[in-house]
């Protein structure tokens, strides 16, 4: 994960983080003293997660990042196609093209002979 992903990944890990991306990207997150398991927080991150979520900021608003970037190169890696990516995202094709090509290094894009 990127560098302005640590305060949260450092909390939750990177695997937390990207699902509480996905669920709530872009929005801010009331973060609650007490963790029941009722709570879509928990039903969407897991009880541990939320549990050191509030252990680091509870009592406070969150702001969620989107973190495309990070997001495209997760997935490529995963194996997702550009379309399966881009519907994931809610872009165009071509903005998941982008984002990889701007975050790739030169070197990268050198054909092996």
């Amino acid at each position: 994960p990127p560098a302005e992903l640590a305060w949260l990944t450092d909390v939750i890990g990177a695997s937390a983080t990207l699902v509480l991306i996905e669920a709530r990207g872009g929005t801010r997150v009331y973060v609650p003293h007490a963790t029941r398991t009722d709570t879509p927080l928990v039903r969407e991150i897991g009880l541990d997660a939320a549990r050191k979520l509030a252990d680091a900021f509870a009592g406070n608003v969150i702001s969620v990042p989107v973190a495309r970037a990070w997001r495209v190169r997760h997935y490529r890696a995963g194996g997702l196609s550009y379309a399966a990516i881009a519907h994931k995202l809610g872009c165009h094709e071509d903005t998941v093209w982008r984002l990889l090509r701007s975050t790739d290094k030169p070197e990268q894009f050198s054909l092996a002979v």
